[in-house]
């Protein structure tokens, strides 16, 4: 399985080229922007691209779509459960926000346990709601590549549209169930490295650690207090071990309090960041 990984974007979307080398096909998972660099590496490799796959439909994963495939025969593909809002008014004014062209609608609507085939590699879909009602990861020859569900160290935020913490837990507790050496390919490149393993984010990533693992998962129906309580964790990009241990010792010193990290001092706010062979 060819997989490469590059940087795009101004938000730090991970795109990704994963394809096989003895039929020369791929697929490009979430294309956010850089076009050209894209299609310069798919030229260098010799591949031709049969889709575009997008893990969900928030416009900094889907804004080069239209340029990927007016340049190729590619087909595009989503969740079945973003079919609708792919080409939605917010991804329409994302997209225009950040100078690119909205993304069509999909050709191809998918569902968990779909197959999505390029050549001689094969990638299972596997539904991961929470950070969008539609939100996929892709899972093929020990390579997951997860999107905005699991990030190395942090997850996606919840606190948006369609978003549910609760439901992104339950997503993890599915990809936790693969082979703990299944090599994780996140969505942004929010973590100390570009790439993780399952096992890995089990012992060191705090929204397993602290929420799935230990069972102390917020409770919705006790009201803002656990929204609050999401946002805190959902609204940071997590860089390194030592703002997920901050952010650890902050739950055990003021669990059950309303909290959000924009409220602490300047120190806090810095570390919240928006930022081959088949």
């Amino acid at each position: 399985m060819i997989v490469e990984q590059i940087p795009v974007g101004p938000m730090a979307v991970f795109c990704y080229i994963v394809g096989c080398e003895a039929d020369k096909m791929c697929l490009v998972i979430d294309p956010g922007g850089s076009v050209d660099r894209i299609l310069a590496r798919i030229r260098d490799r010799g591949l031709t691209v049969k889709y575009v796959v997008n893990t969900h439909a928030h416009a900094d994963h889907t804004c080069g779509n239209n340029a990927i495939l007016d340049k190729t025969c590619a087909q595009l593909v989503i969740h079945e459960d973003e079919g609708d809002r792919i080409s939605g008014m917010a991804n329409k004014l994302f997209s225009a926000a950040m100078g690119k062209r909205p993304s069509p609608r999909a050709h191809i609507l998918v569902k968990d346990g779909d197959l999505i085939t390029v050549g001689q590699t094969e990638l299972r879909v596997i539904h991961t709601p929470g950070h969008t009602p539609g939100s996929i990861c892709l899972y093929g020859q020990g390579n997951l590549f997860t999107g905005d569900t699991l990030f190395v160290g942090a997850v996606g935020i919840t606190d948006l549209k369609g978003g549910s913490f609760e439901t992104l837990l339950a997503s993890l507790k599915k990809l936790l169930a693969l082979p703990p050496q299944t090599r994780v390919w996140p969505g942004h490149n929010y973590g100390e490295a570009p790439s993780s393993t399952l096992a890995r984010e089990r012992e060191t990533n705090p929204y397993i650690t602290d929420f799935l693992e230990s069972r102390r998962a917020p409770r919705h129906e006790k009201g803002e207090q656990g929204l609050h309580q999401i946002s805190r964790y959902g609204r940071c990009a997590v860089r390194g071990c030592q703002t997920a241990a901050l952010l650890r010792r902050r739950v055990s010193e003021d669990k059950g309090q309303e909290h959000h990290p924009r409220s602490r001092s300047g120190h806090a706010r810095e570390m919240c960041q928006i930022k081959a062979g088949c």
